[in-house]
């Protein structure tokens, strides 16, 4: 969509406190503290999919 070659990274978010994977609520949080955008993956997928027109 950018016109650069596609990349995909995926990651998950772990908790300090006990290493298990950080809540969506809590992820969202993290992000919005440092300036950081919050995307889940339907998102993406909604937004390529108008892009290519299906």
């Amino acid at each position: 969509m950018a016109g650069i070659t596609p990349a995909m990274v995926v990651c998950e978010m772990l908790d300090d406190y006990n290493g298990k994977a950080l809540s969506k609520e809590n992820a969202k949080e993290y992000g919005k503290e440092r300036g950081l955008i919050f995307l889940e993956g339907q998102e993406i997928l909604e937004a390529y999919m108008t892009w290519v027109g299906s």
